[in-house]
Formats: C-alpha cells, structure tokens, sequence
C-alpha cells in the first residue's frame, strides 16, 4: 500500500515508514563505503497520526539502572 500524498509532505532528507496504523518520520542520510552509497537512518523525528505531525515525546531516560 503505498504513502498518501498528505503524508509524504514533510522535511528535507527524511523517510516515512509506516507501522500499523502510524507512520513515522525517520532522519536519513547516506554514507560512503568502499565507493558505494549507503543509506543511513538516524532516527526517528516524527510521527504522523490521522495525518497530522506529531512531535515525538522526549522521555527522560533513568542515569541508572533501578535496584532490585
């Protein structure tokens, strides 16, 4: 199933990869390997839920692993 044209409206140098009813929106880049371009994703930056951007939540992440 392809993207709808709505969706694929978004910033430079990024992909939309899509994953059950969501589609996120990954930076990409592209890297050069013994002379060959490599595709690179760097993450993702977005998601596109009922076709509207949504920025992605940036949790906290624990310095240290809980103690049992």
């Amino acid at each position: 199933m392809p993207v709808p044209q709505d969706v694929l409206a978004r910033p430079k140098n990024t992909i939309v990869r899509k994953s059950g009813i969501k589609y996120f929106v990954v930076k990409s880049t592209c890297k050069r390997r013994d002379g060959r371009n490599i595709s690179v994703n760097l993450g993702t930056i977005r998601h596109i839920i009922n076709g509207v951007y949504v920025e992605k939540r940036k949790e906290p992440r624990p310095s240290h692993p809980p103690t049992w």
